[in-house]
Formats: structure tokens, C-alpha cells, sequence
């Protein structure tokens, strides 16, 4: 590829819309002064600037009035690997630049596989950069937020989509849970989650309570057994009516903490397996009660 130099005043007055990377670092203007930067990257059929907004931004503040520039000639998918990989920063993107390269790819045309194929492993060394990046687009805003700067990892904030927004804005925003360990406050909104599912209409309360307390994450937790001895005990008239005498054995998740029970049969001929089976049924009669213990 051919460097060549542009006026800034064409750079600068160009659109936008490739600014993609709203976190990246600033350039230094005494470098850029001194030329010691990366050409900026330019499609060579309309000269749109791909990548260096940084650049000409901190040309701009010491009034270059030229860029040395590379044009680029290619597909759209190929454009946006280019920039992307100018960047060399995988694993190292937020969430809202993920976010804003996501859909300006889209908007561009591509779909997800050519997404996944060229873009994603230039931004993340696992799994679907798509996929993953859907799910933050899919959070409310301020659980958005709260990944975003580092507060909660995106797996817990999907965790607690149900929490009202208002009970998120004042766990998330408080002195008491900032100052938490990030492993604690992981904890902390986990068990805001339980109980806005157990306890809806209290959960407001009970949060008030949590921060007045000065240790948020013990708190809900002590407010969480009490609740989980009830459970305990719901699931166990369950157990003992569908279990006396039938041969069957039912087990719940952990702390009730998954998406489903596990149905033992003991037989010993295969009269006794036909038997069991027929009594086998007897468990869809508490279903309703048994669902509405997991979490």
C-alpha cells in the first residue's frame, strides 16, 4: 500500500460514521506533530476516513494541516477487519464499542457469519462475537451500564433482568455496593435477583435495608435463608406424596438454583419398571408447585 498525504481540513470534515471506537486511547498530539503515528486509513473510492479518528482529532488540537493516509480498497467486510485489526486490541474492547462495531457491521450489510468469520476473532479469542454481544445489546440500560463500566460481568447482569429499574439504579449507584469487591458485588445483585423473584413487593425495602446495613451482600443473604427453608419445606410435602410407596425418587437442583428436577426409578423386574412407570405420572399433578421453586 502507497502512503500518501491528505489535508486535514478534507479528514477532519469527513463523516463520522466509522468512529467506531468510543473507548480507544487518545493520540498524542506531540507525536502527531512529529509524524510519529500510524497512517490514517481511507477507502480509496470516496476517501471516508476507516480508522484514526484519534489522529486527526489531536491533529485538529495542534492544527497540522496534513495526514499521511493509506487508501484502502475492498469490501465492506474487508473494510471492517481493517480497521478493526488496526486497533490490536482483542479481548480488550468494551462492550459499547463491541456494541457500536456489531451494528454498524450490520447496517453495512453483513450478517452475522461473515461477522463471526472476519470481525469477531479480531475483537474476542472465544465464542461468537455476534452472539455475545447481542446479549449486552438485550440488557436493560441500566444493567447496560453497570457491565459496561465494570461494575457486574454480563452473565450476572442477565441473571437480573427481572429486577425493577428503579431497585437497580439505587443497588447499583450506592456508595455501600460500589465499595464491594467485585466477587461480592456479583454476590450482592445475584441474591437482589432471588428475591425480586420470591419477594416482589418487599424488594424495595429490602434493599434500603441491605445498603443502610454497611455489608449489602450478608444482608440479603440472611434475608435469602428464611426463604430458602420455606422452599425446602414446600419441596419436601412435594417429595413425600409423590415418593410414599411408588418406587420413585425426586431430587432438586442445589439450593433450587437450575431449570430442573431429576426423577429416580429403582426396579428389579421388569413387572416392577412397568409398575413404576404407570406411577410415574403422579409428578405431573405437582409441577405447578414444583416450577415455581427454581430459580
Amino acid at each position: 500500500m502507497l502512503v500518501v498525504v491528505l489535508p486535514l481540513s478534507i479528514l477532519a470534515n469527513g463523516s463520522d460514521e466509522w468512529d467506531m471506537f468510543a473507548d480507544e486511547p487518545s493520540a498524542d498530539p506531540e507525536l502527531v506533530n512529529c509524524g510519529c503515528h500510524p497512517p490514517v486509513l481511507v477507502r480509496a473510492r470516496d476517501e471516508l476516513v476507516l480508522w484514526g479518528w484519534p489522529i486527526i482529532r489531536a491533529a485538529s488540537l495542534i492544527r497540522t494541516e496534513e495526514l499521511a493516509v493509506v487508501y484502502f480498497a475492498g469490501s465492506a467486510e474487508d473494510e471492517f477487519a481493517m480497521a478493526v485489526r488496526l486497533e490490536a486490541r482483542i479481548d480488550r474492547f468494551s462492550f459499547r464499542e463491541r456494541e457500536s462495531i456489531l451494528l454498524k457491521a450490520r447496517n453495512a450489510g453483513l450478517d452475522d457469519a461473515s461477522i463471526d468469520r472476519s470481525i469477531g476473532p479480531l475483537v474476542q479469542s472465544e465464542g461468537s462475537f455476534a452472539g455475545s454481544t447481542d446479549r449486552f445489546i438485550a440488557l436493560p440500560r441500566r444493567l447496560k451500564e453497570a457491565v459496561s463500566e465494570g461494575t457486574v460481568d454480563l452473565k450476572t447482569a442477565e441473571r437480573s433482568v427481572g429486577v425493577p429499574e428503579e431497585v437497580a439504579e439505587l443497588l447499583l449507584s450506592a456508595p455501600a455496593f460500589l465499595g464491594l469487591s467485585f466477587s461480592r458485588r456479583r454476590i450482592c445483585l445475584a441474591l437482589t435477583a432471588e428475591i425480586s423473584r420470591r419477594e416482589p413487593a418487599a424488594l424495595s425495602s429490602i434493599v434500603a435495608g441491605a445498603l443502610e446495613s454497611g455489608a449489602p451482600d450478608r444482608y440479603l443473604n440472611e434475608r435469602r435463608y428464611p426463604m430458602l427453608t420455606e422452599y425446602e419445606n414446600r419441596f419436601a410435602r412435594c417429595r413425600d406424596r409423590i415418593e410414599g410407596g411408588s418406587g420413585l425418587r425426586i431430587h432438586a437442583p442445589e439450593y433450587f438454583e437450575g431449570q430442573a428436577y431429576r426423577l429416580e426409578i429403582a426396579f428389579r423386574s421388569r413387572e416392577e419398571l412397568r409398575d413404576r412407570l404407570s406411577r410415574a405420572g403422579i409428578v405431573e399433578g405437582y409441577c405447578d408447585e414444583l416450577f415455581s421453586l427454581l430459580q
